[in-house]
């Protein structure tokens, strides 16, 4: 990105260059010579334009070893801008689980919540799903938001029984409702 914006000033340039010239109507060769510049240029900026970007690979890693290095408010901001700035690229997926498991980390639950239901409601086959049900369900009782919670906890059994978190989230949901004397319901 910073060699093509580089490129791009620099044919610019000569371009007010090559202007100039022409209005005070002098130095034909360095025109030429300009022009000549302008094309070589035009060609790099060809090429650059074909390579792939490695913004993001590299913005990933910076954030990977945030979190490597305890650093989870700085992991946390980084994962969500890439997550904000690229709704429709391959990894999306990836970049909103991340920014959900560092606004866990953090405790940012309003974060949390919103990040968890879009992803939830986005990806209903995706690879995180049941953790980030599961990251849900534990704030939601540290905050003591159980009718939420039993709903979810509902809906995800009745879609994924046989899946690695549906005993423990059993667990939870018989235990709130028996907690509430709810106990028909169980």
């Amino acid at each position: 990105d910073l060699m093509i914006e580089f490129h791009e000033q620099k044919v610019a340039e000569k371009t007010k260059r090559i202007e100039t010239y022409k209005a005070l109507k002098r130095g034909n060769d360095r025109i030429n010579e300009l022009k000549q510049e302008i094309s070589v240029l035009e060609k790099a900026l060809t090429a650059l334009r074909k390579l792939p970007t490695l913004r993001n690979e590299l913005l990933v890693r910076r954030a990977r070893n945030f979190s490597k290095t305890s650093r989870p408010y700085e992991s946390f901001w980084m994962f969500y801008d890439l997550y904000r700035e690229n709704p429709e690229d391959p990894r999306s997926e990836f970049y909103q689980y991340a920014t959900f498991s560092g606004a866990l980390r953090i405790k940012k639950q309003d974060v949390v919540l919103e990040l968890g239901s879009s992803y939830r409601e986005k990806y209903p086959e995706g690879d995180y799903y049941s953790d980030v049900t599961a990251g849900m369900v534990a704030m939601m009782e540290e905050t003591a938001d159980f009718a939420p919670m039993l709903a979810m906890l509902k809906d995800f059994l009745d879609k994924r029984p046989m899946d690695a978190f549906s005993a423990k989230f059993l667990a939870s949901w018989a235990a709130r409702l028996f907690e509430e004397g709810r106990l028909q319901e169980i």
